[in-house]
């Protein structure tokens, strides 16, 4: 009986071993689901998130272009208010293009006249 109590024994630990076994399986299968799933997300983030910078970049050169338009409207509205006023002194003439070159030269050779206050004049 003793080699029957043996061989019983080892029987349920080998049961016992492969119900593990079994459980240790789905575990796997749940696991590698999950892990699926989270790829899945990954990619779906990455995808929008590249949707999101390709937006943000065509927003912010329509931002660039309508300031760029707001800018040349102003100057143009300017130099017309200042000939319809007859105003051509120390006034430079903007090129469209070049507007960094022309606010350079714009003070060469102008000068302003000191002012004199009448309660120090003597």
């Amino acid at each position: 009986m003793d080699e029957a109590e043996a061989l019983g024994k080892v029987e349920g630990e080998k049961e016992t071993a492969q119900v593990e076994v079994g459980r240790l399986r789905e575990e796997v299968k749940v696991v590698e689901a999950k892990g699926r799933n989270a790829n899945k997300e990954i990619e779906r983030l990455r995808k929008e998130l590249e949707k999101l910078q390709a937006g943000f970049a065509t927003q912010k050169e329509l931002e660039d272009e309508y300031q760029k338009q707001v800018d040349d409207m102003f100057l143009f509205g300017y130099q017309c208010c200042m000939k319809k006023n007859n105003i051509t002194q120390h006034i430079p003439n903007y090129p469209s293009n070049d507007m960094d070159k022309a606010a350079d030269t714009s003070t060469q050779g102008d000068e302003v006249p000191s002012i004199v206050d009448p309660s120090t004049e003597q």
